[in-house]
């Protein structure tokens, strides 16, 4: 969640260069998580969004880089920035130690941290943007960060769905299969006492 001491959705503003270092911290997160999930998982609609988020997540840190560059602005760190990088990195520390419940717990922080931008885009920072081609941008990522929040809200629904699905079905009990037929080979006998007679004769 939020914790900056100064943040309060009525009167806390930031300066551009801190919000665009804040959205520098979100997409970040998202395209180290991405890369992990390419690595990790083995579920073909996690990786498909996993792709969708490191294409998306690195064309809005372009587009973040060009407008610091086209304003003449430099990063500056915040509170709130600091910890969004600092929560970013844990993440991606915890998710690599996962050994289960990975997909599931990528989905979940997905939610929660789409969440937060979306909060601190409506709240605090396109409002604070004075830029017009700044506040702009902002309007438009907005889209695409709540298309995001959705995209993992249904997977995460589907899976556990089907989780439930499968917890409450019993499990199919299959009858053994019959013991192999063992079918005798008839092979042509050789009588003994024809072999003595043939021998004896000779």
């Amino acid at each position: 969640g939020i914790k900056d001491p100064n943040f309060t959705t009525e009167r806390v503003t930031y300066p551009e260069p801190q919000i665009l270092q804040m959205l520098q911290a979100v997409d970040s997160t998202r395209v180290a998580t991405g890369v992990l999930v390419r690595d990790r998982s083995q579920s073909a609609s996690i990786l498909e969004y996993a792709r969708v988020m490191r294409i998306d997540h690195r064309a809005i840190a372009r587009m973040l880089d060009s407008l610091m560059t086209t304003n003449n602005l430099t990063a500056q760190p915040t509170p709130l920035g600091t910890e969004l990088r600092v929560s970013g990195d844990s993440l991606v520390a915890r998710l690599a130690a996962l050994d289960t419940g990975f997909n599931n717990t990528y989905l979940a922080n997905e939610i929660a941290d789409h969440e937060q931008v979306l909060t601190l885009l409506d709240t605090v920072l396109i409002r604070s943007a004075k830029t017009p081609a700044i506040k702009q941008t902002l309007e438009q990522l907005r889209p695409a960060y709540a298309a995001h929040l959705q995209m993992a809200r249904e997977l995460l629904a589907a899976r556990q769905a089907a989780a439930q699905r499968a917890a409450a079905t019993p499990p199919v009990t299959r009858p053994a299969p019959p013991p192999p037929r063992i079918i005798p080979i008839d092979t042509p006998r050789i009588r003994i006492d024809s072999i003595i007679t043939t021998t004896t004769g000779n």
